[in-house]
């Protein structure tokens, strides 16, 4: 398996699978399966080069994506809605 020298393009034409080859369609050789938490998990559309180079996060980290997205998202997601709930007790005084 080759590595890919030059990352720095990962989103716009890197194939994991390429890169990944035991990814396409199989395990890795040797893989277990991790049992993961009950999740609530939701589809949401995501732009193709972002969730490419989640993927390759992902493999690195040995997590899925929806951990990964998620991880990232809830610091951002509830520092937005505590200003939010301030701006509207705000207003309701």
């Amino acid at each position: 398996m080759t590595f890919p020298k030059n990352l720095s393009n990962i989103g716009e034409d890197l194939r994991l699978d390429v890169v990944y080859p035991y990814l396409k369609g199989s395990k890795m050789p040797g893989a277990v399966a991790m049992p993961r938490e009950k999740r609530n998990d939701l589809a949401v559309k995501i732009e193709a080069d972002i969730v490419r180079k989640a993927r390759t996060m992902c493999n690195w980290r040995d997590i899925t994506v929806a951990e990964y997205l998620s991880n990232l998202l809830r610091a951002a997601v509830e520092r937005d809605f505590d200003k939010f709930r301030k701006e509207v007790n705000e207003h309701r005084d």
